[in-house]
């Protein structure tokens, strides 16, 4: 059977409001009652649940946002042999490519603008480094909008779709946050950080940074104004790493990517061989809260704020997976 054709049967069950997968895969030779670790339960109020698979096929999908509309969403895959730019339906339709590369080049993480007409992404078609460019719908071509010498990624578009903001490396290495506008001019820098976001009100830019405490070297989540000013420590723990934050559409939460931090000796580390998962904190930094039992990365929201969309491995490939992130006293493990 063809991915395409077990895409489209994945599909079918969810537009029948079938839950597509509810049991985690377990390990070989796993008892099927083996006890969830106690230091990794989640209380029952504040459990996830409506796990719902959304791509399932041989071929890895990343970093996938749903559009302004929650109707398609794109994701970034190598199942034409390298990773381009495609959508996916989230409830019924087809799969269209929207980039084509020769296997060299690789297009990921992409943004939707507010009005859906363009999808920002980062590309390494000039040169093999990586930079802002624009796919317009409608239009033939592309835009390029960044032209660093040592790389930018993860360009994310203001509410209102009139600036950009990004991550770009300096020769260093180093990584800083810088805006420009919907044509990339006037470029501004920020910051040090990466991985930013903006609020719904377009006011505040939530970003991950890294931190050394002693020897220990960690990324948190933080906020800053959206002029790059009051900068402030949102999440600060040392056995765990934080980054691709993203405001929930109400502004209230934030849903984010944590690693364990396996050089860290002195911070307890999880029994199970599952170093990254997806957590949620309040904008003010209270109630953390982990939303995945099992490796997955790159969180996203639905448009309205109901579900996080999110990448897991949970067999030989990646694959997009969605759940809600509270429902009241449901507690849900796939």
């Amino acid at each position: 059977m063809s991915s395409t054709i077990r895409h489209h049967i994945v599909l079918a069950l969810l537009v029948g409001g079938a839950t597509v997968a509810t049991a985690q895969a377990r390990p070989a030779g796993a008892p099927s009652s083996a006890p969830a670790d106690p230091d990794r339960r989640l209380p029952i109020s504040l459990a996830p649940a409506g796990l719902r698979q959304l791509t399932m096929d041989e071929n890895d999908e990343r970093e996938a946002v749903f559009s302004p509309r929650g109707d398609v969403f794109a994701v970034s895959s190598n199942r034409s042999g390298t990773f381009e730019l495609w959508l996916y339906p989230s409830r019924q339709g087809g799969v269209r490519q929207l980039t084509m590369n020769p296997a060299t080049t690789q297009d990921v993480s992409p943004d939707w603008h507010p009005s859906a007409s363009s999808l920002l992404f980062q590309s390494t078609r000039i040169g093999g480094i990586p930079n802002i460019w624009r796919y317009n719908f409608g239009e033939r071509g592309l835009t390029q909008l960044t032209f660093t010498k040592f790389g930018a990624e993860n360009g994310r578009y203001s509410p209102d779709g009139s600036l950009i903001i990004y991550t770009a490396y300096d020769a260093a290495g180093r990584r800083h946050i810088w805006m420009v506008d919907a044509e990339g001019r006037n470029p501004t820098e920020l910051g040090d950080g990466f991985d930013a976001s903006w609020s719904p009100d377009g006011r505040t830019i939530v970003f991950a940074r890294a931190v050394r405490e002693g020897s220990d070297r960690t990324t948190d989540i933080w906020l800053m104004d959206a002029d790059g000013t009051n900068a402030r420590r949102l999440t600060g723990e040392r056995a765990k790493s934080e980054s691709a934050p993203r405001f929930s559409p109400d502004g209230q939460s934030i849903v984010y990517e944590m690693t364990w931090n396996p050089s860290d000796s002195s911070a307890a580390q999880p029994s199970r061989r599952i170093l990254r998962e997806v957590w949620m904190v309040g904008v003010d930094g209270q109630n953390a809260r982990q939303l995945t039992l099992y490796e997955a990365s790159r969180p996203s929201w639905s448009p309205d704020g109901k579900q996080v969309i999110f990448s897991t491995a949970r067999g030989s490939s990646q694959d997009v997976w969605m759940i809600q992130p509270l429902v009241p006293n449901t507690v849900s493990r796939p």
